[in-house]
């Protein structure tokens, strides 16, 4: 049996959790029921979700500043903290280095835990492909036309593409989120041996202890309030729908840094009446929230796999998105598609849904039928297969 030694820095507050630190949590947690030991170097907000399994937990910060210098100097931080807590630690013979992100406060760290321990095996969470900074991830589904990139675009790039120079010589295995994501790395000179597909999944413990419940809302939004899960766009889409269904009430489930800007958008379109903003909202709670909504709104302009999709088509609710190609992969059935960046066709397919109960029941069944094909075990079987620890 081998100690995993996890590296899951990015959590901010316990009121967040990106894909990446979904898989995190629950491949630890499927690591560790094989019989593996698992120490997590993580935020005061990550031990609140990793110490209740049992782990080893490293805390390496708890505070956090609201600004994207704020949030590069926490992550500096974090990983400095985490090689210094590595220093104290006594490493066991046989060992698994997973880097849950390619983060600098994940990546980093890990990296040099794979310098100090070369026999281990370094494993690398690659969920998202940096876009080019210089189209940015409004533009990167192949739109013409270049932009001044921001200097976190940017940042993120030039990291992303250093990290994989290294890897190519350091990783025993990267994990990315779909074919697309791999082929851009084997063409960057990663092994074919060495890149593994592995989907996303959602918490069906959660979904199956949820009852049906009566429609109460129209759509649902689930996700950060960044251009790049299209949140501008979703205001512009709802004063459509508001048009042809006045009062027809929207859900918005998270947080984001920017979420002080929201009110003067909600103000501009005048639609205070028709949203909800309900916060963060987790485990069974989400669930109950979707099971309760017609339409799952997911405007992204940029996606490696789409979690939020696959937890609303686990809940048998249909989704409106724009037309992504990574969709084309994961999700044949279970959504309406608009081209991207067609705010009135989205509207369009939403008011559809809307109005058509028995096409809405149709796409629901599909969205269900679709959800069933994936799973964390499965994606945790085949990681520990890949690393010779099944």
């Amino acid at each position: 049996m081998a100690e995993f030694y996890i590296f899951n820095n990015g959590l901010m507050t316990e009121n967040t959790m990106s894909g990446s630190d979904q898989r995190a949590l629950n491949w630890s947690r499927i690591f560790s029921q094989h019989g593996h030991r698992v120490s997590v170097f993580t935020s005061a907000a990550g031990a609140v979700r990793f110490k209740p399994l049992g782990f080893t937990v490293c805390v390496t910060g708890k505070s956090f500043l609201k600004s994207n210098i704020g949030l590069f100097l926490v992550y500096l931080s974090r990983a400095i903290k985490s090689y210094l807590l590595q220093l104290r630690l006594s490493f066991e013979q046989d060992g698994v280095i997973y880097s849950s992100s390619d983060l600098l406060a994940d990546a980093v760290p890990a990296v040099f835990m794979k310098f100090r321990k070369p026999a281990f095996k370094l494993v690398v969470g690659m969920h998202l492909i940096a876009p080019n900074p210089f189209k940015g991830f409004r533009k990167s589904h192949g739109a013409k036309g270049l932009r001044v990139p921001s200097l976190s675009n940017m940042y993120y790039f030039l990291f992303q593409r250093l990290l994989i120079f290294v890897l190519k010589k350091k990783a025993s295995l990267v994990l990315v989120s779909n074919c697309s994501d791999r082929n851009f790395l084997l063409k960057r000179g990663l092994l074919a041996a060495c890149t593994l597909v592995t989907y996303g999944a959602c918490d069906a413990s959660f979904e199956d202890a949820v009852l049906d419940a009566p429609k109460a809302y129209e759509a649902i939004y689930i996700g950060r309030f960044h251009e790049q899960k299209g949140f501008p766009d979703l205001l512009r889409i709802w004063k459509e729908v508001s048009g042809e269904f006045p009062d027809a009430r929207l859900i918005v489930l998270g947080e984001d840094i920017t979420a002080r800007n929201i009110e003067t958008l909600i103000h501009k379109y005048g639609m205070g009446s028709n949203i909800e903003f309900l916060g963060f909202v987790g485990g069974s709670r989400k669930y109950e929230y979707l099971k309760a909504s017609r339409v799952c709104i997911f405007p992204s302009y940029y996606e490696s796999f789409g979690i939020v999709v696959l937890e609303a088509m686990a809940c048998g609710v249909p989704v409106a998105a724009y037309d992504l190609a990574v969709f084309s992969e994961i999700y044949s059935k279970g959504m309406l598609r608009a081209p991207v960046g067609d705010i009135n066709s989205m509207a369009r397919n939403i008011i559809e849904l809307l109005r058509n109960d028995q096409k809405r029941r149709s796409i629901s069944k599909e969205a269900l039928d679709m959800s069933r094909q994936f799973s964390w075990g499965k994606t945790a079987s085949d990681i520990l297969r890949k690393l010779a620890l099944s």
